[in-house]
């Protein structure tokens, strides 16, 4: 399981009173939900939310979390882009952050549609989206000033100008453009994978993109809407099977039979399930194939007994 430790200004998501509160509410969270992986971000709301600024305290108990292997951070920066001629280019649809450990974007978040990822190794590097480059107006290895505020002066009216400058300035080179929010629409190639196409979910833009390999992650979604109710299912359209089928020890008062569900069994004798449509399951290939064998020892079993 991997955490991302979000901290950006401006956005109220949580707080550190809540992140406080985690250590009781997260085994009543993992139990009420059907996590494979999970990526937790938190955010602070305005200058002085003590989550606006990186807190190495709530990364180190997020860390001590149960099953959490590792934690990532990033924090927001009070910083806004600067004109050609040193004036203020401040647009709300842009949020500036930084990574706080060189681990920012290493999970499947972002896609380097042109140029590579920032280095995380510099801080005079800077990676945004293809529209945050069109609403700036810059381009690939171009040097582009920000100017650095404090916090205090974050929002104040005459930002940036003669009566509340930038405390500092710096030039930061844009190294390349990112993709979020998009899915891979079609694939391409003759003897191997050459390209794909992504399209994005906000605008319904397509782009074709030069890929050698495509790693394919399912089972976030049961998509199990199609048996309806004749099975017991979660929220989220998991299928309940065995124990999770019991309640107090007792079995649905659907369920026809004197004995209890078998492991893998639906609430309806005689219907197993398998992989990643089950309650609990393990999202994992190797795990899906295992339960699908041991389903067909249990519907010879059960049809030798009707």
């Amino acid at each position: 399981m991997v955490l991302l430790v979000g901290v950006i200004g401006g956005v109220a998501m949580g707080s550190v009173a809540a992140a406080r509160r985690t250590q009781s509410s997260y085994p009543r969270f993992l139990a009420s939900t059907n996590p494979s992986d999970l990526t937790v971000s938190i955010y602070g709301f305005g200058p002085t939310a003590q989550a606006t600024l990186y807190s190495p305290a709530t990364t180190a108990k997020i860390a001590h979390l149960p099953l959490v292997r590792h934690v990532e951070s990033w924090a927001g920066v009070f910083a806004i882009p600067l004109k050609a001629d040193g004036t203020p280019n401040p647009l709300p649809d842009i949020n500036i952050a930084g990574s706080v450990d060189g681990l920012y974007f290493t999970q499947d978040r972002a896609t380097p549609v042109a140029g590579r990822m920032a280095n995380p190794a510099r801080a005079d590097e800077f990676v945004t989206t293809p529209l945050g480059a069109s609403l700036l107006g810059i381009h690939v290895g171009e040097l582009v000033p920000f100017g650095v505020l404090s916090p205090g002066d974050f929002g104040q009216p005459g930002l940036m100008t003669n009566a509340l400058p930038a405390a500092k300035r710096r030039s930061l080179r844009l190294v390349g453009l990112v993709t979020f929010n998009t899915e891979v629409v079609e694939a391409f190639g003759e003897d191997r994978l050459e390209a794909i196409s992504i399209q994005c979910a906000s605008t319904g833009e397509t782009q074709k993109l030069p890929a050698h390999y495509l790693f394919i992650f399912i089972g976030a979604a049961p998509g199990t809407d199609w048996i309806g109710p004749l099975v017991e299912r979660d929220d989220k359209g998991f299928i309940y099977t065995g124990p999770d089928l019991l309640c107090d020890g007792k079995p649905p008062k659907s369920w026809p039979l004197k004995r209890d569900p078998w492991l893998l069994e639906s609430s309806v004798p005689g219907i197993f399930v398998a992989g990643d449509v089950r309650y609990r399951s393990i999202k994992r290939v190797a795990s899906g194939v295992g339960e699908g064998a041991n389903a067909v020892q249990f519907i010879h079993q059960y049809l030798s007994s009707v």
